[in-house]
């Protein structure tokens, strides 16, 4: 288990506690267009946004440096961490009008989603936050898929199959379709397989999707799974 659910009074499955591991120490590490510091700063001012907005966080640690970040980062960091259902076109146009390149809105949309997942099922449980650790030196290694376009969301992303040449066989296998929620975040390959990597723990993978008799447990059926995801989903404005 996972040293920081070490106080928890609730079996931990060791592959959530890992995942949730990596996934905190990912936020302190060189990204693809942001460095270690500058990705700290992004998920330590989600957290303060949304203990501001009066989201529980259990022993809430204000972690934020004061790092300078582009133009508009704070705005999408917001909206993103509270907000989240109110985000449409017109609101990136906006962003990247006034400097956020679409790469930069696409790694702060990654890290804020990881970080609210991470922090909400701490919240759950009734577990102290998880404290960021320090950032890593290095620089971002800034590199952008040749074959990202304008398909059917509004940043670029990589398309599936033959399109998407070595970039799509390199993030989504050889599959030739994808769900958007994954291909929404391909810019930058990084953050989309980090999300995917949480979505696979914590729900169901892409290769038990349409498996309706799996379980990772037998006390909680896949139709009890979706019945909760439902629900939340609802709860969250989340068209899906």
């Amino acid at each position: 288990m996972s040293q920081a659910y070490s106080d928890s009074s609730f079996a931990i499955r060791a592959d959530l506690a890992a995942v949730h591991g990596a996934t905190v120490e990912s936020f302190s590490a060189p990204g693809t267009w942001f460095d270690a510091k500058e990705r700290r700063e992004i998920v330590a001012l989600s957290r303060r946004v949304r203990a501001e907005q009066g989201f529980e966080i259990q022993d809430y640690t204000d972690e934020v440096q004061d790092i300078d970040l582009p133009s508009g980062a704070l705005k999408l960091i917001k909206m993103v961490s509270c907000e989240a259902e109110k985000i449409d076109k017109d609101f990136y146009l906006e962003l990247v009008s006034n400097g956020l390149r679409p790469e930069q809105y696409v790694e702060i949309v990654g890290l804020v989603t990881r970080a609210v997942s991470v922090d909400t099922f701490c919240r759950s449980l009734g577990l102290s936050m998880y404290l960021l650790v320090d950032a890593l030196d290095g620089e971002p290694s800034k590199k952008l898929p040749d074959s990202a376009t304008i398909d059917h969301a509004w940043v670029p992303i990589i398309p599936a199959g033959p399109r998407g040449g070595a970039p799509a066989q390199a993030l989504y296998g050889e599959t030739e379709f994808v769900a958007n929620i994954f291909s929404a975040l391909s810019l930058v390959p990084d953050e989309a397989s980090g999300v995917m990597q949480l979505g696979q723990t914590q729900y169901v993978g892409a290769s038990d999707f349409q498996n309706f008799k799996f379980f990772r447990d037998e006390n909680f059926s896949r139709a009890q799974l979706e019945l909760v995801a439902a629900r939340i989903s609802a709860l969250n404005n989340c068209f899906y």
